[in-house]
């Protein structure tokens, strides 16, 4: 089903639609069509090689008695992004991601403090969007639910991500489902890095839904991290390639916007998140005394003692012994008093 025309593509997904929307689980209610939000630009060579498809759980209308009644059955998202572009915080956050992507596969490093408003809205015009669950959206998901329309509909959603034939995908907290409906298990050979993947040629990406409460920027700069490295890990001979492995070698600023984020995990504790970057950092070839120090936290969070050593050996060597932080490293005081030389 692989298409190569706004006008094949449009035509076979309206036949998709049709039978989909008649099955027992979804009539009577309000049918969400999703997809190519412009199949023009989709299949033009600005788009060539850098299709992004997000995978997201479901869409919700606040009232779907009145929406009813004024719209009928459909509701369509598609049209709804291109008429109204960024209507959402969440939309927002979506258009920002893209930008971000597209960015990365030009070979550039993507800045959060410099991105363009109309730049990123129009990144939405470039990008699919599949809600997994087409019809009864609610406010807040419910897993269970999505995973009995997932069971119910696998078959068209299968169907509706081969014709769209995205290069990226990045699911919104859907990539178990996903791996459902493509009958996809991550093997050592398939994991590109962490929450990277690859699938049928494509990089598959596991990350948060776009409505999560994290910071935009750390939001953002994770995304990117994960993406830089899956993409050029499954295009490693291309010049985007070793562009990547430059920035992450060289760039002073990816460094600080990664220890941001560490530090932003250390500060609510969550040292395995806060390791998981420090690991993308360090592997990058960078330089990072915090990078260790998280490391240290995580080891002595899992009690691994000589891991627990190693990062602060490390860590030591790349700051004054004046300033060790004993307050932050208070397991630090007991390897000293029992003579472990750190």
């Amino acid at each position: 089903m692989n298409v190569t025309s706004a006008e094949a593509y449009s035509k076979q997904q309206s036949e998709l639609f049709e039978k989909w929307k008649n099955t027992n689980k979804h009539q009577g209610n309000i049918f969400n069509y999703d997809g190519i939000v412009n199949p023009e630009v989709w299949f033009s060579e600005r788009t060539s090689n850098k299709k992004i498809l997000f995978i997201l759980k479901e869409a919700y209308h606040s009232d779907d008695a009145e929406y009813e009644e004024k719209c009928g059955l459909e509701y369509s998202l598609v049209n709804d992004l291109k008429e109204n572009a960024i209507h959402s915080a969440m939309w927002n956050r979506v258009a920002e991601w893209a930008n971000g992507i597209y960015e990365c596969c030009d070979g550039n490093n993507p800045d959060f403090s410099s991105l363009d408003f109309e730049k990123t809205k129009e990144s939405l015009n470039r990008i699919a969007i599949i809600n997994l669950k087409k019809s009864g959206g609610t406010s807040t998901s419910n897993d269970e639910n999505i995973s009995e329309y997932v069971l119910e509909d696998k078959e068209f959603l299968y169907k509706q991500i081969t014709l769209i034939n995205p290069d990226v995908i990045v699911c919104g907290y859907t990539f178990k489902w996903f791996c459902e409906i493509v009958d996809f298990s991550p093997t050592k050979e398939t994991t590109l890095t962490t929450w990277g993947y690859k699938w049928n040629g494509k990089t598959i990406i596991d990350y948060y839904h776009p409505a999560n409460q994290f910071p935009a920027l750390l939001n953002f700069y994770g995304l990117m991290a994960v993406f830089s490295r899956a993409y050029s890990s499954l295009n490693e001979n291309t010049e985007f390639a070793l562009q990547i492995k430059k920035i992450q070698a060289s760039d002073p600023t990816k460094t600080v916007h990664t220890e941001n984020m560490i530090n932003t995990y250390l500060e609510t504790n969550e040292y395995e998140n806060a390791a998981k970057y420090a690991d993308e950092l360090l592997s990058s070839g960078a330089s990072s005394h915090i990078a260790w120090f998280a490391k240290a936290l995580f080891a002595e969070q899992k009690k691994t003692p000589d891991d627990t050593i190693t990062a602060l050996r490390c860590y030591k060597k790349m700051i004054s012994s004046d300033d060790l932080d004993i307050n932050k490293l208070p397991f630090v005081k007991d390897k000293i008093l029992n003579n472990v030389n750190i």
